[in-house]
């Protein structure tokens, strides 16, 4: 099974809580068009807090701190047979 993970990162803005979102590629081959949190497959030997800030700096240029593992995720795609293990932090 493919390990991946997604942050979804909050800070306190002038008008209450923010989070940092991205909309995902027409041509992607999952969830097209949606909005979600930075994120991508793991490296081998990567752990999910270090792959969550590589993918965020990697498609934001924003390197998050204080990252929190806040739950895992086991997803199957059943048209595709697609199979991961997502960590949300």
């Amino acid at each position: 099974m493919k390990e991946g993970t997604v942050g979804y990162f909050l800070r306190q803005g002038t008008h209450g809580w923010e989070t940092l979102l991205g909309e995902r590629a027409p041509e992607c081959r999952f969830h097209p068009g949606k909005w979600m949190g930075p994120g991508g497959k793991s490296d081998p030997g990567e752990n999910p807090e270090t792959c969550v800030i590589r993918e965020s700096e990697e498609e934001t240029t924003a390197r998050p701190t204080d990252v929190q593992h806040f739950a895992t995720i086991n997803y199957y795609d059943f048209v595709s047979a697609w199979q991961e293990a997502v960590t949300v932090s």
